[in-house]
């Protein structure tokens, strides 16, 4: 495989931008990586093959000091970077400045991306390139790959199938970045929505909602490693990972699972845990 004679800086953070690192690093010179603090695994890989590393922590003393010292590049390309990108790291790139989004645009800007097409009972996921501007997950797009959202996918599955298409949205892209032979597309504002890093209820579900969106609810925000749905019943709290919803209750009911009266019928925990 041919290496192009053009440098890239890297934004990001965790999975994504290491996948791009790996596809990229072939292609490309990689001159610079800025990532979150204390992200050893980047920080060593950037030892290991001389790359310049960085955190948000001295980006953010270069803007404040209004020093910039990285090298510059033809272009920067950023991977779920969790900080905004100041106007004087785009206006130091020349405006070509990409990101990478999980979500579809303009629908689905800001936080939590995955959880919210399952919520909306949507029956695809995007993964969206667009182009950086002041404005956070505003700028024009670029290319959109989508997977099929199936009825047992969480967020969390969703999110890992959507990082399987990264690869072919960059390397789909890659060549147009470069020569910038690309058409945008604007943004329609009328349809943007933007979520905020937090779950709707503080993640409780209610009895006043419906039993689909209960199932939807779960799935969304299932997590192990973070807070899941919730749900309290005579004054126990209960977190969920699994729910079924049931217009009436089955009479091969187990004594196990527990049963929560929802709008349009009733909610049977599958998988939960007592709090």
């Amino acid at each position: 495989m041919k290496k192009h004679n053009v440098s890239v800086t890297l934004f990001g953070a965790n999975k994504p931008l290491l996948i791009a690192i790996e596809i990229l690093k072939v292609r490309l010179n990689i001159l610079n990586i800025i990532t979150t603090q204390g992200n050893l695994e980047i920080q060593n890989l950037c030892k290991k093959n001389k790359i310049n590393y960085f955190d948000n922590k001295s980006i953010s003393r270069m803007d404040k000091e209004n020093k910039i010292l990285i090298i510059k590049t033809d272009f920067a390309l950023s991977f779920s970077y969790p900080y905004k990108i100041s106007s004087k790291f785009i206006k130091f790139f020349q405006n070509k400045l990409y990101n990478f989004h999980p979500a579809d645009l303009p629908f689905y800007r800001g936080n939590l991306p995955t959880t919210w097409p399952i919520l909306d009972n949507k029956k695809f996921a995007y993964y969206t390139l667009h182009l950086i501007t002041i404005k956070y997950d505003q700028g024009p797009i670029i290319s959109k790959v989508r997977v099929k959202i199936d009825n047992i996918d969480t967020g969390i599955s969703l999110y890992k199938k959507l990082l399987q298409r990264l690869p072919i949205l960059i390397i789909k892209n890659l060549n147009k970045i470069i020569n910038s032979s690309f058409k945008l597309k604007y943004q329609n504002e009328n349809k943007s929505n933007f979520y905020e890093n937090k779950i709707p209820n503080n993640g409780l579900i209610s009895k006043s909602w419906k039993g689909k969106y209960i199932e939807r609810f779960v799935r969304a925000f299932y997590s192990r490693s973070q807070i899941p749905a919730k749900a309290i019943i005579d004054n126990n709290s209960f977190k969920l990972y699994k729910v079924k919803y049931k217009k009436n209750i089955p009479s091969n009911i187990y004594e196990k699972n527990k049963i929560f009266k929802c709008k349009d019928g009733f909610i049977i925990f599958e998988k939960y845990e007592k709090i």
